[in-house]
Parts: C-alpha cells; structure tokens; sequence
C-alpha cells in the first residue's frame, strides 16, 4: 500500500502527464484546415496517452529534411518577393518582376550549407543574369569578365593536383611541364612557385605579374634568339603569356584547360567586352569535335602517330564531356543570346539541382521549351512536397498554372491555405480525389495503406 507522500507523488506526476497530453491534442486538433476536406481521425496524427516520447530526439533523417526545409523556404521567400501574381479568366499566373537578381540568393545565410556544386550554378547565373542598373559600360563589362575568371577558376582548380603530378610521370625530362599544366588550371601562384624553383625568376615575375603581352612577345623573342626555349612546354608557356593561344598551345588538354588559357591569357583590344571577346574566340575556335592535330615539325614515325591518334582519342572524349556539361552549355546560350545576332542553341538545365533549375526557369520561359520548364516545376514542386512545404510547391506550381499540377498538389496537401484565388472548381476537383484517397486507405490494411 503506498504511504500518502507517494500518493501525492504519483497523483502529481498524473496531472503533469494529463496536461502534456492535452496541451498536444489541442495543438493538433487546432490546426487551420482552409479547405473544405473531409477528415480521418484514423489517418491524422493522433495524440498519444503516453507522452513519454514527447521530447523524443529527431532522428538524422528528420534533422537533414528541417535542414533543407529553411534552405528551400528562404530561397522560396526571396522569389516570392520578385513576384507578381495576377488573376486571367480566374487562374492566377505568377511572373518573376523584370528586375528580379540573383546576387540576393548568394548573401542568405544558409548558402554556404548548399552543395558545393550548386552554390557554383548560383554564382555562375549571378555573373552572367545579374541586370544591369541601365546600359552596361566597360566597367561593368571588366568588372563581369573578372569576376567570371574567377568563377572559372575556382570551379577548374581542384583537378591541377592531380594533372600536375601525372604530367611528372610522363613528361619526366621537361622541368616546364609542371608550370604550364599549373597554368592550364588557374593555378598561377603554383606556377610561379614551381619557376622560382626551377630558378627562372624572368618567367616567375611574368606569371606573378599582370604584365602586358606586349611585354611576353619582347620577351619571347628574346629567348628565341640566344636559343633559350629550353622545351616544348617552355614554348607553350611563353606563346600564352604572349596572348597567341591557338591549337599549338592547347592541343591535348582537356576542354576547361584550354577555355582557362582563352580566358586568362587571350588577348583583348581597348574599348572591347573582354568576357564577349574570349568566348566568342574560344567558341569560334573550339566549336566542333573534329580533331587538329597541332603541326609539328619532326618527321612521322609510329610512335608520334600513335601519340597523336592517341590524343585526337582523348580530345573527343574531352569535348563529348564538354557538350553535356550544364555549366558549359548555359556559358554558351548566354553569349549567343547577348552577343550573337543568330538564335541561341538549345540549353537543358534539367540536370541542374531542382531550385536553381527552377529559378532559371521561371527566369527566361519565354526562351525555353514549354515542356522543359513544365517538368521542371513540377519536379521542383514534388521536392517541395516531400518536405511539407505544400503551401510553397502551390506558389511554384502558379509559374505555370497547369490546372493538373495544382490539383495533384492539393489532393496531396488539402491544409494548404488557398491565397492564391485557385479556382472552386480546381479545389472541388482536389477535395474529390482527397477524399477518394481516404476511402481506399480505409478498406486497405494497415500495412498497406501505410506504404500509399
């Protein structure tokens, strides 16, 4: 039999119990409920008359979806505020406004917690779609083309470790291979390293230096008379610095090699759009998978046709790479669609993380495939769903306002809150499959309803 002081105990501790237990219940059977859906008590969430799992951990699982769920929502908000939803024939459309930026997305405070290759894409739309405050000048065009260097940059360098010591392997009696491969990746301050190593201090202070190339032709033609071009790659590196980069200096690199010596080393005139001039030289130089091999003046032998089958092989394996890379591609319909008076190729952002895929959707559906951008909202919207940000998938799906994706959303999510003027009988349509749903889950046991 419990002494009094143990029943005042247990009685207590009842009572707390009791009114956790309430304060839960009344929390969910409180939710707002803005469309008119038939309800399952079997099927919501239910209170429990144990509450000892109350202040039950999240899982990992449950930690990394709160986690995208604020990632998506902020950027969700950003859009929100660029947008303008108007009603037509009673369907509301929504409308990114003309001066809408990307920049604003790169200063939330969750972006450094997205992956490192689409914090990439972020930055790479902000460079090119950035809009101008009035007519683009050539501040703003130096400005653009620096800041795509090192976008370029930084996106191609992690690879330079690796080149640099494979070239060590196969190219052991030429101490220059090391720097121009370190040139080839944006690697200058390795580059300069490896020449104040190899005690060229000449050719340290022109890759630490912003020098001219006027200055490289001079000084290249100075080497070449006392016969001090010590290699091949020692050629290469002074004919870059000199601004002539053609099919001499790039042959056998991979593509992103071969872009970064057109952007870094290519030559430019005053009063030009440098970002438009280095482009347009690459495209127009590099823009087809027929292979030329670079002249050489020994005499053929099996072993340099074998070298050169061998690299004519591993540039076309190089530019079928290229043509699939998203980065490249939209690098390419930006410039035709701003320089190029001709119409701008066909650009896929489908293999693009779903958000930024979306954004650059709704950014330019006058100049994409309606069937692209459809299946990358409703993608985007899917993803939205799975996180329980219904209410955002429903703003999402209005840049398109398929009555079929709104519908799909809200016999999914019947709480979403309609401020968006869907029509009644797009509503009435959800309800109606909503309350199909709860039908067959209710005749199916519970194992199996559970998995629908």
């Amino acid at each position: 039999m419990l002494s009094p002081t143990a029943k005042k105990r247990s009685h207590s501790e009842d009572t707390a119990v009791e009114e956790a237990c309430h304060q839960k219940k009344t929390k969910i059977l409180d939710s707002p409920t803005s469309l008119p859906y038939e309800s399952d008590s079997s099927l919501s969430p239910q209170p429990s008359n144990d509450c000892s799992n109350f202040e039950k951990p999240l899982t990992t699982t449950e930690k990394k979806r709160n986690k995208r769920r604020t990632l998506y929502a902020s950027t969700l908000e950003l859009v929100k505020n660029d947008t303008t939803v108007k009603t037509l024939n009673r369907i509301p459309y929504a409308k990114l406004k003309a001066n809408a930026q990307w920049s604003t997305y790169l200063n939330l405070p969750d972006f450094a917690q997205l992956p490192s290759y689409e914090q990439q894409g972020w930055r790479l739309c902000a460079i090119l779609f950035e809009k101008q405050q009035g007519e683009k000048d050539k501040d703003d065009a130096q400005r653009q083309a620096i800041k795509f260097k090192q976008w370029w940059i930084q996106t191609v360098s992690a690879g330079a470790e690796a080149a640099i010591q494979s070239i060590k392997r196969t190219e052991p009696n030429d101490p220059y291979a090391e720097i121009f491969t370190a040139m080839t990746f944006g690697r200058i301050s390795d580059a300069t390293s490896l020449a104040v190593k190899k005690n060229d201090y000449t050719l340290a202070i022109f890759l630490s230096s912003p020098m001219s190339p006027k200055n490289a032709v001079n000084q290249r033609k100075k080497l070449s008379s006392t016969a001090a071009i010590k290699s091949d790659y020692h050629a290469k590196i002074w004919q870059a610095l000199s601004g002539e980069v053609d099919s001499n200096v790039t042959d056998g690199l991979d593509w992103k090699q071969t872009l970064m010596l057109y952007i870094l080393y290519g030559k430019t005139r005053p009063g030009e759009d440098p970002l438009n001039t280095l482009l347009g030289r690459y495209f127009d130089k590099n823009n087809t998978t027929t292979i030329t091999p670079a002249k050489s003046s020994s005499p053929p032998s099996s072993s340099n046709i074998t070298t050169t089958a061998t690299s004519a092989s591993t540039t076309a394996a190089s530019l079928k790479a290229r043509d699939s890379s998203p980065w490249y591609n939209v690098v390419k319909w930006w410039w035709q669609r701003t320089y190029n008076s001709q119409n701008p190729t066909t650009v896929n952002v489908s293999a693009w993380p779903a958000r930024l895929a979306w954004r650059f959707a709704i950014s330019f559906a006058d100049d994409l495939s309606p069937t692209l951008v459809a299946s990358i909202v409703r993608r985007w919207c899917t993803e939205l769903q799975v996180i329980g940000l219904a209410d955002m998938a429903l703003f999402a799906s209005l840049f398109i306002s398929s009555k079929e994706n709104v519908v799909s959303i809200l016999s999914r999510s019947p709480f979403v809150a309609n401020e968006y003027n869907v029509p009644e009988s797009w509503i009435k349509e959800a309800q109606n499959l909503w309350n199909a749903s709860l039908t067959v889950k209710k005749n199916t046991p519970r194992s199996v309803a559970e998995s629908l």
